[in-house]
């Protein structure tokens, strides 16, 4: 299925998804402080973000993830929302904020909305939110969204080094 006409608007956000338009903040705002939790880590070459961008773009079009991008009203770029395994009966999702607008409700509002997103276009049995054991203010945000421990585990970032995750379901 093609997802690339979706538009989900909340009080203060646009989401749809990614595209080339905000290439370069997000190239700017993809810091080693924005990634310090996440398995991405942030490139130095802004053509590893347009080859990011173009595969999400495909994914997109072939119903495996959606990478949303995050506007306010007045179409600056506030962060990326990512909803994995679409086509599963476990979706996954991956948020990041850019650091000037963290801390004011955006994540929670997105997540709302995606989340209710899912609950009307896909089928599944729960959605699962990977974090990073020490993400306390993420780990915040999902139990907050009802979100429950369901595995603990070890991973690597692209980096390959190594991290405890915690796997939080969402369920129906």
């Amino acid at each position: 299925m093609d997802y690339s006409n979706i538009l989900i608007e909340t009080n203060r956000l646009k989401i749809r998804p990614i595209g080339l338009k905000h290439i370069n903040e997000i190239f700017e705002e993809f810091t080693s402080e924005i990634c310090k939790y996440l398995i991405p880590q942030p490139s130095k070459n802004i053509n590893d973000i347009r080859d990011f961008i173009n595969i999400s773009m495909c994914q997109l079009k072939n119903g495996i993830t959606i990478q949303f991008e995050l506007e306010n009203k007045k179409d600056e770029f506030i962060g990326i929302v990512g909803v994995y395994k679409i086509d599963t009966r476990e979706p996954e999702l991956g948020l990041w904020i850019k650091i000037k607008e963290q801390n004011k409700g955006y994540g929670t509002e997105a997540l709302n909305a995606i989340i209710e997103w899912i609950n009307q276009n896909l089928e599944y049995d729960h959605i699962i939110y990977p974090i990073d054991k020490r993400n306390e203010k993420s780990r915040k945000l999902i139990e907050k969204l009802n979100g429950k421990i369901a595995n603990v585990r070890k991973n690597k970032n692209s980096n390959e080094i190594e991290f405890e995750e915690v796997e939080y379901r969402i369920s129906k």
